[in-house]
């Protein structure tokens, strides 16, 4: 006899949250990738819309448009909006009445981050697909179904969240490695916290970004961030001031953008991004380039990954060996690192950002696993900034050349034995 059970007749029974993983139909990345374009999105449909940075455009559009009207569908380029700054309400209002006007079949978002949050607004309101070609190499959301709207003013103002991911991500590493290498040292910052968000969430049973629990693919590819950045991110520094192209540099291309974006939606986001929204929401920093108090989004998410690695009392060498990675490839691990030699922020807006990232969602839920309080949170600020100048001061001079981002155990132990 076979026995099933009606989990709905029990009313003590929660009900089943499934497994769900999200991810871009098509990721291509390589040099001269964007000549490809027509070969890889030809076929969503006969007339496209591109949205565009002016940069980006100038570099890209004429590639774009052979390509496309060269591939077996011959696509055409109905329209183009050239030179967007910010994704607000009404950018993105103006920008969708031109696309609607062309009356194309799909859109093509090219540059960077705020072309793919506008493109993905203006494509999730058409009902369309989206193919973003990147540019740069700085940011996890090239890949995801998330966008950030600000106010006309460019404080922060929403998250927008679409039922489908970017269709196709079309990374062109030629032209990432010729642009400027903070863009790829911020990526690095936005991917260092997919590992540790991930596993906080998992341990408080939290859920993803897309209403789920995180399937194995998409631990296994969150873990992997965190490899792929400590082995070759040093040496994709190098290779990007340079303006060469490597394979380190062509791995953390891919870290960067595929696996933190699969990993940060797939696999969730906890701790360091609440405590990022919280530094937002007290006006310690702002999101948006053109803003007074703007500071690198993953420069930021540098400093609250180890923020939160402290707040979860992890291994000492653990940390140690964090900070030493970040200070080697140019990321935050002190104030002065963020806002300049000496403009540390106050306590009181340190206070006041600690008690918002205790409202945050991505603190509050996925922090599931270990008590939170503004105390622990400002105190976790606090130390973050004293373990950075520790390890600058006094460690760092005293380290092998040979071994950047690498710190010995018995130095490990005199740092700590200093604080406990």
């Amino acid at each position: 006899m076979v026995v099933t059970y009606k989990f709905e007749e029990y009313e003590w029974v929660k009900p089943q949250v499934p497994l769900v993983y999200k991810s871009p139909a098509i990721y291509v990345q390589g040099p001269e990738s964007v000549s490809d374009v027509g070969k890889y999105i030809g076929h969503m449909g006969k007339k496209c819309f591109i949205i565009g940075g002016e940069t980006a455009l100038k570099l890209t559009e004429e590639t774009i448009k052979s390509s496309l009207a060269g591939a077996d569908n011959a696509t055409e380029v109905a329209g183009v909006d050239r030179g967007v700054q910010i994704c607000t309400d009404a950018v993105n209002a103006k920008v969708l009445e031109a696309a609607t006007a062309a009356e194309a079949d799909f859109v093509i978002g090219v540059g960077g981050g705020t072309v793919a949050d506008i493109a993905r607004v203006v494509a999730g309101k058409l009902g369309q697909p989206l193919a973003m070609v990147g540019t740069v190499a700085s940011m996890a959301g090239f890949t995801s179904a998330l966008s950030v709207i600000y106010n006309d003013d460019t404080t922060f103002n929403r998250y927008d969240f679409f039922p489908e991911d970017t269709h196709a991500v079309i990374m062109d590493s030629r032209l990432i490695c010729e642009g400027p290498v903070e863009y790829t040292i911020n990526g690095m910052g936005d991917g260092l916290c997919i590992k540790w968000e991930m596993e906080i969430v998992e341990r408080g049973k939290g859920l993803n970004l897309v209403g789920g629990h995180a399937t194995i693919t998409s631990l296994l590819i969150a873990n992997e961030c965190w490899n792929q950045l400590k082995q070759y991110g040093y040496q994709a520094v190098a290779a990007n001031k340079e303006k060469v192209l490597t394979p380190a540099l062509e791995r953390i291309i891919e870290t960067n953008t595929l696996m933190a974006g699969v990993g940060f939606e797939s696999g969730a986001l906890g701790g360091g991004h609440g405590i990022h929204d919280g530094l937002v929401g007290a006006g310690v920093i702002a999101l948006h380039k053109t803003a007074p108090a703007f500071r690198p989004h993953g420069q930021v998410i540098s400093y609250t990954t180890i923020t939160q690695l402290i707040m979860e009392d992890r291994p000492p060498d653990l940390i140690m060996e964090i900070i030493a990675w970040a200070d080697s490839v140019g990321l935050a691990t002190t104030w002065d690192d963020l806002f300049g030699t000496g403009k540390e922020p106050d306590d009181e807006k340190l206070w006041e950002a600690s008690k918002l990232s205790c409202g945050q969602w991505k603190v509050g839920i996925l922090f599931g696993a270990y008590p939170i309080s503004p105390a622990k949170i400002y105190s976790a600020l606090k130390t973050t900034n004293a373990l950075g100048h520790l390890y600058k001061e006094e460690i760092k001079p005293n380290m092998p050349a040979a071994v950047p981002g690498r710190v010995p155990a018995p130095e490990i132990e005199k740092i700590f034995s200093r604080f406990f």
